[in-house]
């Protein structure tokens, strides 16, 4: 019975939206259209956060299109990651050879069990 019920409702649904590769997709693209309309016709006629906090959506669109043709949205996204692949060397070169040396000190796992926490305790 339970094969029947998924079949008439799978059925129901218009063909868009039954799922498979295409309808998943126009989901989700319906979903955001439905969104960011919403989201325009609030700010536009009920403005309920001041737009220079949250602008409508036509407006940060514009403004996207505009650094991204000047070039400042490449520069800006290169030292946006030159950030986070700093980051990402420090934590790697302070945090393999410290996890190394608490794995095979017990002096320095004891040590800094209270700033690690859970992942120093030993499994039973």
């Amino acid at each position: 019975m339970s094969g029947l019920r998924g079949r008439l409702q799978r059925k129901s649904l218009p063909s868009g939206l039954r799922g498979g590769r295409w309808g998943t997709a126009l989901g989700t693209l319906a979903n955001f259209v439905v969104f960011f309309a919403i989201w325009q016709l609030i700010q536009t006629f009920f403005p309920i956060v001041d737009p220079k906090w949250v602008p409508p959506p036509t407006e940060i669109f514009a403004e996207l299109y505009e650094t991204a043709a000047s070039g400042e949205l490449l520069e800006h996204a290169r030292y946006s990651y030159a950030n986070m692949f700093a980051a990402y060397l420090v934590s790697v070169l302070v945090g393999i050879p410290l996890g190394l040396a608490m794995g095979g000190s017990r002096v320095l796992r004891s040590l800094l069990a209270r700033t690690c926490g859970r992942c120093t305790r030993r499994r039973r």
